[in-house]
């Protein structure tokens, strides 16, 4: 049984698209102490061939509520200024009873969101 599925999409005209999930940006965890799992996961797409932000987005999933943090990399090319690096908490993530789950997925983000480059 699939209980949800991430799907997304990133418009790259005239350039290849990947995607990757990001590894330390996985997590399983019980924050609010209810005996059930929340399921953090991460990941990135990318227009290869261009120096550009990744999209990223981290998702908190407990049962059948979702929470995110949707933005880009912070890219850090050697000798020159960084750029990129917004990002979008959800409404919900505002709202002082979902402080524990906003604290979480800003720790996840704070991993993953900055891309060097070399």
């Amino acid at each position: 049984m699939t209980e949800w599925t991430v799907r997304d999409f990133v418009d790259c005209p005239y350039l290849d698209v990947s995607g990757d999930f990001i590894k330390n940006g996985i997590t399983f965890t019980d924050l609010n102490s209810d005996g059930a799992i929340e399921v953090t996961v991460s990941y990135q797409l990318n227009c290869t061939g261009a120096i550009e932000p990744s999209k990223i987005k981290t998702i908190l999933r407990d049962g059948k509520t979702k929470f995110a943090i949707r933005g880009e990399s912070l890219v850090i090319p050697v000798g020159h200024e960084p750029f990129g690096g917004e990002r979008t908490l959800d409404k919900e993530l505002l709202k002082p009873s979902n402080g524990l789950y906003r604290k979480h997925l800003e720790s996840v983000w704070d991993r993953i969101y900055i891309k060097k480059m070399r």
